[in-house]
């Protein structure tokens, strides 16, 4: 009979903070992983604190990851926490905490080199109310 009490669900929502690795399981199918950065707030302190989180995926996952993921990206990931033990060379033990990712969402769009480099031109030009060019005022039907 399966232990149906209990629940293993994870989910995460901050910044991509390490390059995506990614290779080829023994059977062939893509394994990425990269770690994701969230903050906490603590009432004593006057910044946020970063944890890293360890991510992998699978498959088109992976695939994804590989192609459109990079350094900065908002994502959002659900999955499953999962630990991994091995030995190493020396007989060592090591274990491992990560997150198996079942979803993930990109939550900001990929930029390009030239757009970052235009943003950076841009600075200088003055900021315009967005309500300027128009009768309507916020919250009013159009």
């Amino acid at each position: 009979m399966s232990d149906y009490g209990s629940f293993n669900k994870t989910l995460l929502v901050g910044r991509i903070s390490s390059d995506i690795k990614s290779k080829d399981s023994k059977k062939g199918t893509p394994v990425a992983s990269f770690t994701i950065a969230t903050n906490e707030l603590y009432l004593n302190e006057n910044k946020p604190r970063p944890s890293f989180h360890r991510v992998v995926c699978f498959g088109k996952k992976a695939e994804m990851m590989v192609n459109y993921g990079e350094k900065g990206r908002l994502v959002c990931v659900e999955g499953k926490l999962h630990t991994r033990s091995w030995k190493d060379e020396q007989e060592q033990m090591h274990t491992i905490v990560e997150v198996a990712a079942e979803q993930i969402i990109f939550l900001t769009s990929k930029e390009k080199k030239e757009e970052v480099q235009e943003k950076d031109d841009d600075s200088t030009d003055e900021k315009k109310d967005p309500f300027e060019e128009t009768e309507r005022q916020p919250g009013e039907e159009g």
